[in-house]
């Protein structure tokens, strides 16, 4: 179908963008998240790695969250977060096979 063809044309047009202005920036992620009304470009940069920092800005609410973050062991790591809210949080994360 070719409006499939050319939403998946634009798609890859703006991934190899954002990779461009990221390196140029010397940032290792530049992303938009979300959906909808939560819809966020993501910036960060890993320090090393275990260290990594990350700035969210919200495209519709014009909120920024800056978060940093310290992975203690594989599975386990802190991120802190500040902006409208200020967090704290310890995840665990688990990946399936």
């Amino acid at each position: 179908d070719l409006s499939n063809a050319a939403i998946a044309l634009g798609v890859t047009q703006a991934a190899r963008i954002s990779q461009d202005i990221a390196q140029r920036f010397g940032l290792d992620q530049l992303t938009v998240t979300g959906g909808g009304e939560e819809t966020a470009l993501m910036a960060g940069k890993d320090f090393s790695p275990r260290l990594y920092a990350r700035y969210a800005y919200g495209i519709f609410s014009q909120v920024g969250t800056l978060f940093l973050g310290y992975r203690l062991t594989e599975h386990l790591r802190v991120e802190a977060g500040a902006g409208e809210k200020q967090t704290i949080d310890l995840l665990y994360t688990i990946e399936k096979p």
